[in-house]
């Protein structure tokens, strides 16, 4: 199990305990899939977590769909999954947190309420361009094989924070959507020699941050957001 994650056992079940939108969640077992899914309806529960370091060693979610709008939202990690479909049950969906490439792709079109989102992104995911209420986005892995965020569908809005972690491109050309943004952040890049393409959502920016990029030196693009509060570059304050 990994003992990082604050998950405990609360009288039969487990408890994932953690601030945020993904805190307070119940825990899916394997060995006891109807004893949790049962609890979860009669309880107050609205979250789910879902990892096989905690029990679930299923390839499939099919058992939300007897949960249906109840589940405002599911983090889950470390699961291989040979379908997804169970997720478009969940139209109430606000917060999804799936970490996982190693799954089929997710139609988003079919989960109009998200508000935050962490993925590990998938080449196959589609409609991703549809999301237009988030608040939050979290996208891990984005190692297109063009290295250019212009083959990665991203949401057309997002009104607060954008983060890439772990990612191959080469410059920010390419980016769309993302309109609204205040915050972006980028960790472990390490192609990017330049931010060229940010001022196609900087319209809102106020604050970004860019970390261990070590080959990253052109910061021309900066001068071009007209909102820009700070900017923080491998750790060191970028005068603006």
């Amino acid at each position: 199990r990994d003992v990082r994650m604050p998950v405990r056992r609360s009288g039969e079940f487990l408890v994932f305990e953690q601030a945020g939108a993904f805190g307070g969640a119940l825990g899916i077992e394997s060995e006891r899939v109807q004893e949790c899914l049962d609890h979860f309806l009669a309880s107050d529960y609205s979250r789910l977590f879902i990892s096989r370091n905690f029990g679930y060693v299923g390839r499939d979610l099919d058992f939300l769909k007897q949960l249906a709008s109840k589940v405002q939202s599911i983090w889950a990690w470390d699961l291989k999954l040979d379908s997804i479909d169970g997720l478009y049950a969940c139209q109430g969906l606000q917060s999804l947190g799936l970490n996982e490439s190693n799954r089929p792709g997710i139609d988003f079109s079919r989960l109009p309420q998200l508000e935050h989102l962490y993925l590990g992104w998938h080449g196959n995911d589609r409609h991703l361009a549809d999301q237009a209420a988030l608040v939050k986005l979290h996208l891990s892995e984005v190692n297109p094989a063009s290295r250019s965020l212009g083959d990665v569908e991203l949401p057309s809005r997002c009104t607060g924070a954008v983060k890439f972690r772990a990612t191959n491109v080469t410059s920010l050309k390419g980016v769309g959507g993302l309109q609204g943004v205040r915050r972006f952040e980028l960790n472990v890049g390490s192609h990017l020699i330049a931010l060229d393409g940010i001022e196609q959502i900087g319209g809102c920016l106020e604050r970004v941050v860019v970390g261990q990029c070590p080959r990253l030196r052109d910061l021309g693009a900066l001068r071009r957001l007209p909102k820009l509060m700070s900017a923080t570059i491998n750790g060191n304050a970028v005068s603006l």
